[in-house]
């Protein structure tokens, strides 16, 4: 919850710095260094949603192989956010450059389309697997098959948000 107030308190200070205004009256290294922070941020944001969903199935299914396969996938999203925050903290070298508006020089930073691209990607297919880890063991409930039918789509709901990613890909 804390992080989606950091996202809200982004868009307040970019308004703040000059966000939506003409560019020579804005505060665009002032933004751009708040900027960097919510990226950061974003990232753990993602991977606190992940660790969630993931505890809430090791709560559930009591089953051993399962629980072992949540720590695996676990250990891939802990994996995934530590590079993804690194990558993102460290897209320019220096990191004052991320935010310099020096025109005299040149930037040394990574390609931000292929970052937002990479990022959104890996997030994507992470989802993907996080939400297909309980359907094996949904359709082995003792329950009718249009019970295990409504539990499987309660339980692939998610699956309209792991798809917006790729939506918005296809727009670029």
């Amino acid at each position: 919850m804390v992080l989606c107030y950091a996202s809200i308190a982004h868009v307040v200070v970019g308004i703040n710095l000059g966000l939506g205004i003409q560019f020579a009256y804005a505060h665009i290294a002032e933004f751009l260094k708040t900027g960097l922070i919510f990226f950061c941020l974003y990232i753990v944001t993602l991977a606190t949603i992940k660790f969630s969903v993931l505890l809430m199935y090791y709560r559930i299914f009591k089953v051993r192989p399962f629980k072992l396969a949540v720590y695996i996938v676990g250990s891939i999203v802990a994996v995934w956010t530590v590079v993804a925050f690194f990558i993102t903290l460290f897209e320019c070298t220096p990191i004052s450059d991320f935010w310099s508006i020096d025109i005299t020089r040149t930037p040394r930073c990574v390609n931000r389309l292929w970052l937002f691209e990479a990022t959104a990607a890996s997030n994507s297919i992470l989802d993907i697997i996080i939400l297909c880890l309980p359907v094996k063991m949904i359709l082995n409930l003792q329950l009718s098959l249009s019970k295990r039918i409504q539990l499987l789509l309660t339980f692939l709901l998610g699956a309209l948000y792991a798809s917006f990613p790729y939506y918005f890909l296809l727009l670029l």
